[in-house]
Parts: structure tokens; C-alpha cells; sequence
């Protein structure tokens, strides 16, 4: 064909005329399954129950096990320093939120109680914000179509929310993984389909079909990308 260049007395053809320059052409990513499956799926009902049992220390517990899990896969990590400042000043408080039932204070001291309980209240809202938000940009990033996290359910709701939100991100990446795998089951692709130029991609690896789609020129060689594409399919 015409648009084939021999470079056998070319070797140093002009860009324009190279099959092999770089495409111009952004190549997008599947959605990534394995984001959000780094959370574990657990009911948001128990969620609800266990904090209501432990009068709202699951809660805490598991804010910091999200955190933890979040830091030991993500680059974008919650402050360990503020995690830890945060456990102390709620295990302070919800201490001395008891000590009037055995103590009996002046009115200066409980006031350092509702202080430190306010304090401890407000830094765990903090907490929960800084944790939607890095979810939020996990969502965004991962495709998940359509899932937004509210900041209103957030600080009404916060872990009971939040883990809602973690399931139903899980399950909308389990459709899409399964939808990709039935696409891959589905394409059926023949080696004469692979043919074009005198060049038979059925031959090539999936390595050298990579190295061939980002040095072509998709704008100039369309048929041939097409191919290579096509041939890409059989390693996906």
C-alpha cells in the first residue's frame, strides 16, 4: 500500500512520513476495579447498630481502621501525628465525661469536660471530612460514574454514610469488571483481519504491538491503528 515507507533506503524518514512517530491520540483507561476493593464491604446496618451499642466508639474504631487501610495503599495518606492526637483527645474526653459520677467538680471543671468533649467532637468531624474526601478522589478517579459523597450525609451520618458509600462503590466496580470480562469473552478476532500492508500483527506480542501503537501516526495510518487495536484485544 501507499502509506507503507521503506525504510531499508529511508532510515531516518521525516516525521510526517514515519508510521512509527508518536500518536497523537489520548488513550484512555479502564475503570480500575482494585481501587476501591482495597475497603472491605461490611453492612452499613451493622455499622449503625455496633455504634449505637458501643455509644459511638465503633464509630471512632472505624474511622481508624479506614484510615489505616487508606494509608497502607494510597500515597495520599491521613497524618499519622493527627490520627493519634485525635484517639487521645477522644479517649480523654469520653474518660472525663464519667468523672462527675464520681467526682463532684466546681463549675470551671465541667466546663473543661464539655471543652474537651466539643474539641474531641469537632477534630472526629474533621477526621471523617478528611477521610470522604481522599474516597471522593478515589471515585473520581476509578470511573465510578455517578457516585458523589455528600458532605451533608457526611457530618450527619459520617461512618454509617461513608461505609454505604464503600459498598456501593464496590458493587458498581464489580459490574464494571464483570461487563469488561464478558466484552473480552465476546471478541472473536481473525488472523486475516490482522493482515494489512504485508505486516501480519497476529505474529506480534503483546509488547511489540504496544511499542507499534505509540510510535504510529494515528492521524496519518488510521487503518493501521485500527488493526493494531484490534490485535491488541487478544492480550486484554
Amino acid at each position: 500500500m501507499s502509506e507503507d515507507v521503506d525504510l531499508t533506503t529511508n532510515p531516518n524518514p521525516p516525521v510526517q512520513a514515519n508510521p512509527y512517530s508518536a500518536p497523537d491520540s489520548e488513550i484512555i483507561p479502564k475503570a480500575d476495579r482494585h481501587n476501591m476493593m482495597i475497603f472491605e464491604r461490611f453492612s452499613a446496618w451493622f455499622v449503625f447498630l455496633l455504634s449505637i451499642v458501643t455509644m459511638g466508639i465503633y464509630s471512632v474504631y472505624w474511622v481508624y481502621t479506614r484510615s489505616k487501610t487508606y494509608n497502607t495503599k494510597m500515597t495520599d495518606q491521613i497524618s499519622d501525628t493527627f490520627i493519634i492526637s485525635a484517639l487521645v483527645l477522644y479517649c480523654a474526653s469520653f474518660v472525663m465525661s464519667y468523672l462527675p459520677y464520681f467526682i463532684d467538680g466546681s463549675e470551671d471543671f465541667e466546663l473543661m469536660i464539655l471543652s474537651a468533649s466539643f474539641t474531641s467532637g469537632v477534630v472526629n468531624i474533621v477526621w471523617f471530612f478528611m477521610l470522604r474526601r481522599r474516597i471522593q478522589d478515589m471515585l473520581s478517579s476509578s470511573n465510578h460514574l455517578g457516585l458523589h459523597l455528600s458532605a451533608f450525609m457526611t457530618f450527619f451520618f459520617n461512618a454509617i454514610y461513608l461505609q454505604y458509600k464503600i459498598n456501593e462503590a464496590i458493587d458498581v466496580s464489580g459490574q464494571i469488571y464483570d461487563y469488561q470480562e464478558t466484552l473480552k469473552e465476546e471478541v472473536v478476532v481473525d488472523d486475516s483481519e490482522l493482515l494489512i500492508g504485508g505486516i501480519d500483527y497476529s505474529k506480534y506480542s503483546k509488547s511489540e504491538l504496544e511499542d507499534c501503537l505509540q510510535n504510529i501516526d494515528e492521524f496519518q495510518y488510521p487503518e493501521r491503528v485500527k488493526v493494531i487495536k484490534l490485535a491488541m484485544t487478544r492480550y486484554n
